[in-house]
């Protein structure tokens, strides 16, 4: 199971007699030991012990250079996008980005249209299918953001890569780099 709140299914399967394990990693790190901890349930704790080492590797690859501010907005409606202290928020810096709303008091949280616009993002990745880049161009007073100004608004990545902490980390980290990278 992938969250602490699936309880009831949890009592359901043990009621059966199956086994179930809960994975809920708010971290890289957490995310790379249980990794190895399902590569071991299942019998395949080489192939887990490669992934983890990849995702491991992530770090290497944080840029050092100038971080372009990024927005990342998960719904539009209330707008909504994640702190710092968040799995996605820590995706942002590994890479390259500095996030806006690097100090919101949780890993996810409403933020004022006028916040970000204040901020002025270089970058803004819609993870979500409800807005694109259109949309995103037209909101009042949004035309005065850089990254709106200057085409780096992105809407064709897959959410699962950024807001699912998973084995598909490592491809959700190169598709926001290659994003940021565009603002350098």
């Amino acid at each position: 199971l992938t969250s602490h709140e699936q309880g009831p299914l949890l009592s359901k399967l043990e009621g059966l007699g199956l086994r179930a394990f809960v994975v809920y990693p708010q971290t890289i790190a957490e995310l790379q030991g249980m990794i190895g901890e399902i590569g071991a349930l299942i019998g395949c704790e080489d192939e887990a012990e490669t992934l983890a080492a990849e995702i491991g590797g992530l770090w290497k690859g944080a840029a050092e250079e100038r971080r372009p501010r990024v927005f990342l907005e998960i719904t539009e409606d209330p707008l909504m996008t994640v702190g710092d202290d968040s799995f996605v928020g820590e995706m942002i810096r590994l890479a390259g980005g500095e996030n806006i709303a690097h100090d919101l008091p949780r890993r996810y949280a409403v933020i004022s249209p006028e916040r970000v616009i204040a901020a002025d993002p270089e970058v803004i990745i819609v993870a979500h299918p409800g807005a694109s880049r259109e949309t995103v161009g037209q909101r009042l007073g949004w035309g005065r953001i850089e990254a709106v100004r200057s085409g780096r608004v992105y809407d064709d990545i897959d959410p699962d890569l950024i807001m699912r902490a998973g084995p598909r980390v490592v491809q959700g980290v190169a598709a926001l780099r290659a994003c940021i990278s565009e603002a350098r």
